[in-house]
């Protein structure tokens, strides 16, 4: 067994094609496990050598600050960097979008199990304080206090960052509450003050303590956070910007990550954007879920957004990337062997309307959740819809956060 503390990772997200780290982590080898932990003793990745598909043959996992794992499939490898814009897929653990997850399952088991062994049997020493899964239990139950809430879904331009990302709640539930969604709360959605948004800063800077400098990213939920006022998301922002020392962190970036619907998107105008693009972050970042231009399938879907409230959002977002620097809006659709045609129809057409590469705003496809029999029948439908695009557009599975 080998202990590294405080080893130095890279300081970019550019993908690559073989195993990196990033970060200031540290990192115990036992056999053919790797263990890397952050700054406060909690596992963060965990990599098995051998009998694997991903880069250097072996399997790995990501641990969010959540306590939500993620395994990092890069068995179609070349394909995946079209499907994802990364060398793997990200498949939740906790929520997988297909079968067969079993084996990556009691790996994970099989390599907790073993990190336990070395924690309590004091094989790590006592230079310092590492948690074993109890104490990582522990720790996620301490974030959801901490946020006062859960994060049952994030953004999926944060697979672009390795999903270091801070969670600070601005406004519980969604304005949609979808009969399709798997995530969501039910309740109605409620905005919270800037008393309760602060107090939630100053719990999750003391939280995490050191291990902040690996954060460059805040995501403001938790469904539709940009239905706040323009002036609480300001606030809010800068808060968590200062407090949690986000200009100070390991990287070369800094982002701001926010869900939007058709709705919210268009209760604002051009000078609500401009104020948001002005924020201190160095990329903002807003996902619309557009889901379908299809009428029927939107009602049956249990959507409370028309057609046309959708076709306004989609305009209007051309204009916001108009207007600002920073913002960078994409639009969510979902997909599924069971929709329609005429669904499908209007979104090859949407897609064959985008202007060129050079405009901003990628489009995510999120096949709904348990209708795909296999990852090769998502992944022929999204190459064929993507071949239709002049603009970026990619594979999105819900990843649950914390």
């Amino acid at each position: 067994m080998k202990c590294t503390l405080f080893k130095e990772g890279r300081r970019d997200y550019d993908p690559v094609s073989h195993i990196v780290f990033r970060g200031i982590y540290h990192e115990i080898r036992c056999g053919d496990l790797k263990f890397l932990t952050d700054l406060s003793g909690d596992i963060k990745w965990i990599f098995r050598e051998g009998g694997g598909s991903i880069y250097e043959e072996g399997t790995l996992f990501r641990r969010t600050l959540g306590g939500r794992w993620i395994y990092y499939d890069s068995s179609l490898y070349g394909e995946a960097f079209d499907l994802a814009g990364r060398y793997y897929l990200p498949l939740s653990i906790d929520m997988p979008p297909i079968s067969g997850l079993d084996r990556e399952r009691q790996l994970l088991d099989a390599g907790l199990e073993a990190w336990d062994g070395l924690v309590q049997k004091g094989c790590l020493g006592a230079c310092y304080r590492f948690r074993d899964t109890k104490g990582l239990m522990s720790r996620s139950i301490g974030l959801r206090h901490t946020i006062m809430g859960s994060v049952p879904v994030v953004p999926p331009e944060a697979l672009f960052f390795d999903y270091d990302l801070i969670p600070v709640i601005v406004k519980e539930g969604c304005l949609a509450n979808c009969g399709f969604c798997a995530i969501k709360g039910g309740a109605d959605p409620k905005e919270r003050t800037l008393a309760e948004i602060r107090g939630t800063i100053l719990g999750l800077r003391d939280w995490i303590g050191c291990d902040r400098v690996n954060y460059p990213l805040v995501f403001l939920g938790q469904n539709d956070a940009l239905s706040c006022e323009t002036g609480v998301l300001e606030e809010a922002s800068n808060m968590a910007y200062e407090v949690l020392s986000i200009e100070d962190n390991y990287f070369s970036t800094s982002g701001l990550l926010l869900f939007g619907s058709p709705q919210s998107i268009l209760e604002k105008g051009i000078r609500d954007f401009l104020r948001l693009d002005a924020l201190p972050f160095t990329r903002i970042y807003i996902n619309v879920g557009i889901e379908s231009l299809h009428g029927p399938t939107i009602s049956a879907l249990g959507r409370p957004f028309d057609v046309i409230l959708s076709q306004k959002a989609l305009k209007f977002i051309d204009e916001i990337h108009d207007a600002t620097q920073k913002l960078e809006v994409s639009t969510n659709f979902l997909i599924s062997p069971t929709f329609p045609q005429e669904h499908t129809k209007l979104l090859e057409d949407y897609l064959v309307g985008l202007e060129d590469g050079g405009k901003r705003g990628k489009v995510f496809l999120s096949p709904l959740f348990g209708q795909y029999e296999s990852i090769g029948a998502i992944k022929r439908e999204v190459f064929r819809l993507k071949a239709r695009s002049l603009r970026p557009v990619y594979l999105y599975f819900l990843i649950p956060y914390a």
